[in-house]
């Protein structure tokens, strides 16, 4: 029993939230992921509140989403978040929307981000996007690769491409060995992970793996060339970042800082820091040093004479408040 409920950024990411229980929709109801990106980051930063899911939040009268002047047939490649969000807005303002994904399930690297137990609520987004695009009617193709001439000869009056990033691997010697892997195949448990470990890369995406393969009682050993962990890249709000670092403290984990891969070899990883070189005994080396934006088919498509955007990760590599906002912002015009 209860006086009183008290509820804070889950009314941000969706206003709608206590309709939606009370109604038995909460299916319908779109997660806060507790990223603090849109919300305490942009305070911190002197900014106006906003929300990494809900691109509308703390804005809706000017950012409202209204009917297209024009009905036009809207082809959407990837199924990411930006391009799931890209879709879905596009479908709500009444333009016919299909979207096409290489693999066999919605999400992009969301799936690899959400693999590890404590990730729960990037799971509930993804599920949120299949459940809402369904109930919209959008014609989501799955296991279908794009290329430029099917675009080409498609009937689409605006194309939205959307094609996410990939994890970048350093052309260093043993680099191509069996027991190096990038970090989306370690999260998503594509090859296997011996029991001790070397992450190479120190930012969020190496310091979720490394608590998520911890879990499983592998020996974790991070290495880091910057003189912090959590410091490259897209800042990430305090908050997280201190859960973060208390986390590994608990669990134990090895943190190396400026240090340098070097070479992966059969023994396991050669860095090189302050005090020269020296080699960390590893089963498995895992690479997890950031990602690349795959522009290639937006190259081949821009001059296909059809309206072209570019927008998410495939864009700009940066984070899931980046891929929602730019996709909502895009589709909101067409």
């Amino acid at each position: 029993m209860a006086d009183g409920i008290a509820i804070g950024r889950t009314l941000i990411a969706d206003a709608d939230y206590c309709n939606k229980v009370l109604t038995g929709k909460e299916e319908d109801i779109r997660p806060c992921l507790g990223c603090h990106m849109g919300c305490l980051a942009r305070i911190f930063a002197g900014k106006p509140m906003g929300c990494a899911v809900n691109a509308a939040a703390l804005r809706e009268c000017q950012m409202e989403l209204t009917p297209a002047l024009v009905r036009k047939n809207v082809l959407v490649v990837g199924g990411g978040v930006g391009g799931m969000e890209a879709a879905r807005v596009a479908k709500l303002r009444g333009h016919n929307v299909t979207l096409i994904e290489k693999a066999g399930k919605l999400g992009g690297n969301m799936l690899p981000a959400g693999s590890p137990e404590f990730k729960t609520d990037d799971r509930k987004l993804v599920a949120w996007y299949e459940h809402t695009l369904k109930n919209l009617d959008v014609d989501i193709r799955l296991n279908t690769e794009a290329t430029a001439q099917m675009i080409a000869e498609s009937d689409a009056d605006v194309v939205m491409i959307a094609a996410g990033s990939t994890p970048i691997v350093p052309e260093i010697p043993g680099s191509r060995l069996e027991k190096s892997i990038d970090c989306v195949e370690a999260l998503l448990g594509k090859k296997e992970i011996g029991q001790n470990v070397v992450i190479v890369g120190g930012g969020l995406v190496g310091c979720e793996l490394a608590l998520h393969l911890k879990k499983q009682g592998k020996e974790i050993t991070i290495v880091e060339a910057l003189p912090q962990i959590l410091s490259a890249g897209v800042p990430i709000p305090v908050p997280n970042a201190m859960m973060l670092k208390d986390l590994l403290k608990r669990d134990e984990i090895t943190i190396r800082t400026e240090c340098r891969i070097e070479e992966v070899n059969e023994t396991g990883a050669v860095i090189s820091g302050k005090d020269g070189k020296e080699t960390l005994q590893a089963d498995t080396v895992v690479f997890a040093i950031g990602f690349r934006a795959d522009k290639l088919l937006y190259r081949e498509t821009a001059s296909c004479g059809k309206l072209v955007y570019e927008l998410g990760d495939g864009k700009k590599v940066a984070n899931i408040m980046s891929a929602v906002w730019d996709a909502y912002e895009i589709a909101r015009y067409i």
